[in-house]
């Protein structure tokens, strides 16, 4: 609730909560800091690095410590602020940007994108359930009624759902297709289950 100005400093905590975070030699560590140098962010990406996983630096500043650590630099330069030392603007909305682009990225490699949707979304609020329809009714081309009771019969979850209706599976028998398939929903919608 209160701002650690200190933390940024303390590049033995950054290792250290990157090691409490169960990071693994198959993680990727994301090292975040607009000046390249900050020694938290350096800390977390030595920890990462050290261990095998594939470290990326996301700077503002060419030529960075951090960039120069990172396995990967993706550099984003974006000049002098508007107000000088003040990252959140210029660099903090460049970098979130890049930050986008690589979790949709990565939710499209994982195969929980289908067609332009967000097909392993979680239904959790009446605005996410009507969004949900609307994927179903998409996806399926089927109206919203119909939509709708598929999804109710499959619990609310989007990927079996979506694979019950496509395939013409029972629920389970599409959850485990889904499984098979290392949930991966993509997968599981182009590729026909034998023996349906």
């Amino acid at each position: 609730m209160n701002a650690v100005e200190g933390a940024e400093d303390d590049e033995a905590q950054g290792a250290e909560d990157v090691k409490r975070a169960g990071v693994t030699s198959r993680d990727v560590v994301l090292g975040i800091a607009a000046s390249g140098a900050t020694p938290y962010v350096a800390g977390a990406l030595r920890w990462g690095k050290g261990i095998g996983a594939l470290t990326v630096a996301l700077v503002c500043a060419p030529h960075s410590r951090l960039a120069s650590i990172a396995d990967l630099a993706i550099v984003v330069e974006t000049g002098p602020e508007v107000l000088r030392g003040s990252t959140r603007m210029k660099a903090g909305t460049a970098q979130k940007l890049v930050l986008n682009m690589l979790s949709t990225a990565v939710m499209a490699r994982r195969g929980l994108v289908y067609e332009g949707e967000m097909v392993a979304m979680r239904p959790t609020n009446v605005k996410l359930k009507r969004r949900a329809i609307d994927i179903v009714g998409r996806v399926l081309a089927l109206p919203p009624e119909p939509a709708e009771r598929l999804l109710e019969s499959a619990g609310w979850e989007l990927p079996a759902a979506l694979v019950s209706g496509k395939w013409g599976l029972p629920v389970e028998r599409a959850k485990e297709w889904i499984a098979a398939k290392n949930g991966n929903v993509a997968q599981a919608l182009d590729g026909e289950p034998a023996g349906r």
